[in-house]
């Protein structure tokens, strides 16, 4: 007969086999997962990746930016509208219908860039620029205007649409851009520091808006170095 110490000896040794069983067999489970998660984490990474080699650095959409067409217009009236009717971001009170939008986007393409984002065939966001002011004088400074669907806003659109109208208005002879913000808008005010833009002028109580006066900042960003006789601007387009 066994003595019990021999059979204690004999259930612990099971014990320990069952325990390094258990621990190798978790251990292996452990670097299965392991490989698999990192598997598929470079699957997404290399999606991602080709995401952003398309849209641009740093950016997180995959979409397209193209001039506006005709047929765009509802669409930019669509996402100007809260704008205009729900915030102080414009000082324009009454959104302009598809028809109004058409002729904007015309008549500003007829000197100047005006851009959308398009996203599976669906146009999030605009950017363009028209001249400073109206007299001849003026025509190398540009004044910039951004607008993204109220959704979409976060996800690197402006920046994409703002490096695209630059680098139109860069190429046609521009060389001083002006963004005029309704303030406080720190969001706003952010993004264009973050792009480039410098405070220079405050206008305080220069509009009234839903309920409440309002200033506005102008910034400004340099395209590229002074001349000493700027040649005339040519076409926007490629």
């Amino acid at each position: 007969m066994e003595s019990a110490p021999c059979k204690k000896m004999q259930s612990a040794l099971r014990a320990g086999t069952c325990i390094m069983r258990a621990a190798f067999m978790a251990a292996l489970f452990a670097v299965c997962l392991f490989f698999s998660v990192g598997s598929l984490i470079i699957k997404i990474n290399s999606a991602e990746k080709a995401c952003l080699q398309k849209a641009g650095k740093g950016m997180e959409h995959c979409g397209n930016i193209r001039p506006a067409a005709a047929d765009d217009a509802a669409r930019l009236a669509e996402i100007y509208a809260p704008y205009a009717e729900e915030t102080v971001i414009t000082f324009e009170e009454q959104a302009p219908n598809a028809a109004e939008m058409a002729r904007r986007v015309q008549q500003t393409q007829r000197e100047y860039p005006w851009l959308v984002y398009e996203e599976d065939g669906h146009v999030q966001g605009y950017a363009y620029a028209h001249q400073l002011q109206s007299r001849a004088s003026f025509r190398w400074s540009a004044e910039v205007s951004i607008y993204i669907s109220w959704l979409q806003r976060g996800r690197g659109i402006g920046r994409a649409l703002y490096e695209q109208l630059e680098n139109r208005l860069q190429k046609m002879g521009c060389i001083q851009l002006y963004a005029q913000i309704a303030v406080p808008n720190p969001e706003s005010v952010g993004f264009h520091h973050a792009c480039g833009y410098e405070d220079i002028y405050l206008y305080p109580h220069v509009a009234y808006k839903l309920g409440k006066w309002c200033d506005l900042a102008v910034l400004t960003k340099q395209l590229q170095l002074l001349p000493e006789h700027p040649a005339d601007l040519t076409d926007w387009r490629p």
